[in-house]
């Protein structure tokens, strides 16, 4: 039986691919992967007529911004034409929007301790903000399922800042969040920019907080490691720890992974192990959910079952 510790390394190569822009809540889309899907729409819609004259402007700037190595020229413009093909107009609160991006150290969130999280930009917006702009923070339920998920009914409000300055390509805008009487679950967190009082643009990140994480990932590698053999289901009881390691550095997609179940698993995995003899192999099967023949060849009533005691010669 192939360990799941194993396959994770080709989870780590291939999600980060199929990913949505969306789902990637702490890597920056490559620029590529935003070519392709700019290509993909307009062959999809096969502009006409006026669309296509604004289209076939924007191409010359876009190739341009490509020839003088202005990426972030190129996101915007791409940004743009996505909307464009789309039907939608390209106005200032969507340029801004396009723009914005929150990034944090975690996907998976210890809620008991402090969080960091940074709202940054992926392209300075052509648009002008005369007044200082404000910021508000607050976490939601997930709108529906899969990937890209939306905020919708409000938990909790987290933070609202004052003259939070515009330009964040430059200085990111740090916000701290206190989430411990947040329930544990999946969430998204919203933050919005406003001028004036009015909303003007926003970022979502899906997160899942869990209580206490740290410690518990911290309490089954420390005892995973005190053991030593059976490597396929130690490699059984890391593969919440390195799954949990890979979202938050941006490496897969957070996806469905039920992280409190998994947990139960790992820590049941690993009360089988450090029992002795014939009885914790039988528990690391029942843990495991599956009783490989090999196993099978080495329970207790199988070895009494071929067991025999010869005489001594003398």
């Amino acid at each position: 039986m192939r360990s799941r510790g194993n396959v994770l390394l080709a989870l780590g190569v291939l999600l980060p691919l199929l990913a949505s822009p969306e789902a990637q809540a702490q890597a920056r889309q490559p620029l590529a992967l935003s070519r392709v899907q700019y290509n993909t729409r307009k062959n999809i819609v096969k502009p006409e007529g006026e669309l296509r004259a604004r289209i076939d402007a924007l191409e010359r700037e876009l190739t341009e911004a490509s020839r003088l190595g202005r990426t972030g020229e190129v996101r915007r413009l791409l940004a743009k034409g996505m909307a464009l093909l789309s039907g939608r107009e390209w106005d200032r609160t969507l340029e801004l929007s396009g723009s914005l991006v929150l990034r944090a150290e975690e996907g998976y969130v210890d809620s008991s301790r402090p969080w960091t999280v940074r709202l940054e930009q992926i392209y300075r917006p052509s648009i002008e903000l005369g007044s200082p702009l404000s910021a508000r923070a607050s976490i939601h339920k997930p709108a529906g399922t899969g990937r890209g998920q939306q905020p919708g009914e409000k938990a909790a409000d987290l933070a609202s800042l004052e003259s939070v300055g515009r330009d964040f390509l430059d200085e990111p805008l740090r916000i701290e969040a206190d989430l411990s009487a947040v329930e544990n679950g999946g969430y998204v967190l919203r933050v919005e920019l406003l001028e004036k009082g009015e909303p003007l643009g926003s970022a979502s990140l899906p997160i899942e907080l869990y209580r206490g994480l740290h410690g518990r990932l911290r309490a089954i590698r420390a005892e995973l490691d005190g053991i030593r053999g059976f490597e396929e289901r130690r490699a059984d009881a890391l593969y919440p720890l390195d799954y949990v390691r890979r979202v938050n550095r941006g490496l897969i997609e957070r996806g469905s992974f039920a992280l409190a179940p998994e947990l139960a698993r790992a820590e049941g995995i690993l009360g089988a192990l450090q029992d002795e003899g014939y009885k914790g192999i039988e528990k690391i099967s029942h843990a495991v959910s599956k009783v490989t023949p090999c196993l099978r060849r080495f329970s207790p009533a199988f070895l009494r079952s071929q067991t025999r005691l010869m005489p001594l010669k003398r």
